[in-house]
């Protein structure tokens, strides 16, 4: 029985697990010359249309891929603010045409490509009202740029908006040698892989009153004066992102109808891929096997990021990576405590708050210079059993890594919510912490990468910071004490400091995680001394703040006392109503999570465990004891890192991974920079100081001030095992 679907997106109701898509039961109607956007593509879909009154005459059917971008501009650029095209006569700028769009199904676009280094985006309503003031101006492509989320412009349609434009590429820039004509505009906030404008037209035949066209399974049919006929018309080949239009004489009505999607079943069949060839610069991939005509989705704060369900959902692992709690008793036995449990609780009281993995098969190629990444849920030709899940006792059918980042009580480390991560802690130490809990290890390198593969073929986008900035963006002490981290004003016993109004004090908010100290020697994880948060920010005029913390009053001493972000708080995340999502706020100050997992990437590196770096090779320790050497030597910086300097992308941007034949499932990189930008390629950061004979354990991720350089291929090798680094601290783990 077909259900009637509601297809204005943001009316779903707000979802609470992976499997609880339900759309409302109703209909989305179409009169002469208005559009519709197929936001579902299955089996069940199916077209009905109906002349409104009494006939409808010459009727042309429209199908338009889902690049909104018909290649055609105007010389020209916008300003911000301003409603007229600048410079109409200039070859130096490109605006593309006004372009129609469909706000109330797409609320959102986004941009993507290799023929964009701006974005000045304008709106024009039906009455001719120009929005001059959407979105944020922004230059992209910027060689030097290591700011984050640089690959892709996004920007919220006004509400009555039914045209477009942007200003989208400067022939001025010294990069403009770069950019191509692959340009992209879709709805949505996630960029999916290019395809050129396509237009398909149909002729319909004409429709008396109580007539009715059906498509459906591919086939036309006619039902007139109470005959059905079967009609030889094309197939529309439809896709999910493809929008119809209709036009005819008279007005017609035309209703979509799918299947309900609650309740639908999970696949455990077909091999799910991604592919993206290494000689190209755009950082989106194309899917490839079953995954072909897929969607991601997320939540970004109460609102989804595109107006399509996550297929993924409903497949095999992703569909059972599960939140739970987990204690282990006495006798080593786990105790699993799963979210849907009515004893279920976050704060650690029923055990480590735990995302549960299942195990899965995959299988890295190179074919033609492009790289395909694949998942299964069986063993198929050439696949093999990802390596996270086989240990000294043979094949693990779950992995638990630890939903948000590590802190620390009573000397043990822990995952739970409302707590602090612990940071300033060594490897060592951090192993002996560790040794105070039974069963919990530190997280390992192939457990990221197992991460990493279903994070990469359920986005199929290389730029993670395109779609979660992370908290990479906040303010860090530095030793220079000139900075205005520092105050300006001394007080005893007090819990407020004052500070310069400046660009770098500008990034703290209200709850911001922060501690009070001269200098990172005195940091200790201690709550409420060196543990703290921001409870209010007073401007005192054009060039002072007042900033109030939590905590025990502390003596400020003007010029040694400064202010410095730690990690955010784990949980910040807690009340999105997905299991992906990103909390709303700035871009570069958003906790998030996938799948249950809390800042995946930014707000700390993580130390991982069962890897390590000497003399530029990757060396891996198998759980089941073996270790290896992957075969292609790692690149090493040509500069050193300082406090202000992080080094140019072209000294460290991730552009190419190596294949090892005999471990092709490790990806690592095997060059950086030579074009390698934070826009482009995999857009983040390698680190490997390569001095002979050192030893240096893996840290990843990226830490929250590490902007453009933080992502989900973010890796460092830069640290031994006995050095404490204010930014590093632990993720943990269950084999």
């Amino acid at each position: 029985m077909y259900k009637l679907l509601l297809l204005l997106f943001f009316a779903l109701s707000p979802l609470f697990s992976a499997a609880a898509y339900t759309k409302n039961a109703a209909s989305e109607t179409t009169e002469v010359s208005q559009s519709h956007l197929i936001t579902k593509m299955d089996s069940s879909f199916k077209l009905v249309i109906k002349p409104k009154d009494f006939s409808a005459n010459d009727i042309l059917l429209t199908v338009s891929g889902k690049n909104l971008y018909t290649g055609e501009y105007d010389n020209g650029y916008l300003k911000y603010g301003k409603s007229k095209l600048y410079s109409k006569y200039s070859k130096k700028s490109k605006t593309t045409k006004w372009f129609p769009i469909l706000p109330e199904q797409g609320q959102s676009l986004v941009l993507s490509g290799t023929a964009h280094n701006r974005a000045v985006w304008q709106f024009q309503s039906a009455s001719g009202k120009i929005y001059s003031e959407a979105g944020i101006p922004q230059n992209y492509k910027v060689s030097e740029d290591v700011v984050h989320n640089k690959t892709v412009s996004t920007v919220t349609i006004p509400e009555d908006a039914a045209y477009a434009r942007v200003f989208f590429a400067s022939l001025k820039d010294k990069e403009s040698k770069l950019l191509d004509n692959r340009m992209q505009i879709e709805y949505g906030l996630i960029p999916t892989n290019y395809v050129p404008y396509e237009t398909r037209e149909i002729t319909l035949p004409d429709l008396n009153e109580e007539d009715c066209l059906i498509y459906e399974n591919n086939q036309w049919t006619l039902i007139a004066k109470g005959k059905i006929k079967t009609l030889d018309l094309p197939s529309l080949n439809l896709e999910a992102g493809d929008t119809i239009t209709l036009d005819s004489t008279n007005s017609c009505v035309l209703n979509t109808y799918y299947e309900e999607t609650s309740g639908k079943e999970i696949k455990y069949t077909g091999i799910y891929g991604v592919r993206w060839n290494r000689n190209d610069s755009n950082p989106v991939c194309e899917r490839v096997g079953d995954g072909k005509g897929l969607h991601f989705n997320y939540v970004n704060g109460s609102q989804w990021a595109t107006p399509y369900e996550n297929d993924f959902d409903f497949i095999y692992p992703w569909s059972h990576m599960k939140l739970c709690a987990i204690k282990i008793d006495k006798n080593n036995k786990r105790i699993v405590t799963y979210r849907d449990s009515p004893n279920f609780a976050l704060d650690g009281s029923v055990g480590n708050i735990m995302v549960e993995i299942p195990k899965f098969y995959s299988k890295r190629e190179i074919i033609d210079d492009c790289e395909y990444l694949w998942i299964s849920a069986s063993k198929e030709e050439g696949f093999s059993l990802d390596p996270s899940f086989i240990n000294e006792s043979g094949t693990l059918e779950h992995i638990y890594v630890g939903a948000y980042l590590s802190s620390l009580n009573n000397k043990k480390l822990e995952s739970k919510s409302d707590s602090f991560p612990v940071i300033k802690a060594t490897m060592k130490q951090l192993k002996g912490f560790l040794r105070k809990t039974k069963g919990i290890r530190e997280c390992d390198l192939l457990s990221i990468l197992t991460i990493q593969k279903l994070y990469l073929v359920e986005t199929a986008v290389l730029d993670s910071q395109s779609l979660f900035t992370g908290n990479v963006y906040l303010p860090y002490l530095l030793k220079d004490k000139s900075t205005s981290y520092y105050a300006i004003k001394s007080e005893a016993s007090t819990n407020r400091i004052f500070v310069a109004n400046t660009n770098m004090t500008q990034r703290f908010r209200e709850g911001d995680a922060v501690s009070l100290l001269s200098s990172w020697k005195e940091f200790r994880n201690i709550p409420d001394k060196f543990q703290r948060e921001i409870t209010s920010i007073k401007e005192i005029g054009d060039d002072t703040y007042e900033i109030h913390f939590t905590g025990e009053p502390i003596d400020i001493i003007q010029g040694e006392t400064g202010i410095t972000c730690i990690p955010c708080k784990n949980g910040e995340t807690d009340n999105l109503p997905y299991v992906t999502g990103s909390i709303s706020g700035k871009s570069g100050h958003r906790s998030f999570k996938y799948r249950g997992i809390e800042n995946l990437w930014g707000n700390v590196s993580i130390y991982l465990d069962q890897a390590y770096v000497k003399n530029s090779n990757l060396y891996i320790q198998y759980s089941d004891g073996k270790e290896v050497r992957i075969s292609y030597p790692l690149p090493v910086q040509d500069v050193q890192l300082w406090p202000k300097k992080f080094g140019t992308p072209a000294n460290i941007v991730v552009k190419t991974m190596g294949y090892d034949s005999l471990h092709p499932l490790i990806m690592f990189p095997s060059e950086i920079g030579n074009g390698a930008l934070t826009s482009s390629y995999y857009c983040d950061a390698w680190y490997n100081l390569g001095k002979e004979d050192v030893t240096y354990v893996l840290t990843y991720g990226g830490a929250w001030d590490n902007k453009g350089y933080a992502g989900i291929f973010n890796f460092r090798a830069t640290f031994t095992d006995n050095q404490a680094i204010p930014f590093n601290g632990s993720r943990i783990m269950i084999k």
